[in-house]
């Protein structure tokens, strides 16, 4: 079950954040003077514009506060993002040169599948999983953690996702990043999340092609002394 499964860490996101900026509140009836407030949408799409015509501080804030508002634990506006076409430009950011919007952007994506299945498919069907799996190859240990978690999200959605996942070639990073001398414990503990969560669905996969996978997580359980990390050892 996605709910389940860890999700990156945001602890500035807030109900209704929107790109940028908190949300309104406020309690009471409207008097007659009070000007209407425009809808959650039209906010956002004020915010998105920036996207295309802004310089790089303003895309970046703006790519901030997507990864914020999704990341908010009650309601985050997934379908808006959704609606107003933002996950091309998020895969486009994504490939970018600049680490920072690489990062945000991934990060969004990352929030956007752990949301509901057709969430999760939306982001799937915009090539979701080949941009995660591209990121996984770079030299950048925070662009792979977070390429990784979107990889795991999908996996925990369902078998089919799953699958598509694997069939992209998911194990060969893992088993690249697993097999470091010394690789970064917040890193490694991500990929050996996505490992374990890659293999729980059943039907269980077929791992006989892995052996090489199997043994290095394997060795992580005589090697590695982090909690985390031999807990989902244990467990894939």
């Amino acid at each position: 079950d996605k709910n389940d499964t860890p999700q990156p860490a945001d602890d500035s996101a807030t109900n209704g954040e929107t790109a940028g900026e908190g949300a309104e509140s406020g309690g009471g009836e409207a008097t007659e003077d009070a000007e209407p407030q425009p809808d959650l949408q039209t906010r956002w799409q004020d915010h998105v514009d920036l996207l295309d015509t802004g310089d790089d501080a303003a895309q970046l804030h703006v790519l901030t506060g997507i990864r914020k508002a999704l990341a908010s634990p009650h309601n985050p506006p997934i379908d808006t993002v959704i609606q107003l076409g933002l996950l091309p430009k998020l895969v486009a950011f994504a490939r970018s040169s600049t680490e920072t919007h690489v990062v945000e952007a991934a990060w969004a994506l990352t929030n956007v599948v752990a949301g509901n299945s057709q969430q999760t498919r939306e982001v799937v069907e915009t090539g979701g999983i080949e941009l995660f799996m591209e990121l996984m190859e770079s030299p950048s240990d925070s662009v792979q953690e977070q390429a990784a978690w979107g990889l795991g999200n999908i996996c925990g959605d369902c078998a089919e996702m799953r699958d598509l996942v694997l069939e992209a070639g998911l194990f060969v990073p893992l088993t690249r990043l697993i097999s470091q001398r010394y690789p970064r414990v917040v890193l490694l503990r991500t990929v050996v999340w996505v490992a374990s969560t890659a293999v729980r669905a059943r039907p269980r996969p077929n791992m006989r092609p892995h052996h090489t996978l199997i043994t290095a997580v394997a060795r992580l359980l005589g090697t590695c002394t982090d909690e985390e990390v031999i807990t989902d050892a244990c467990w894939f």
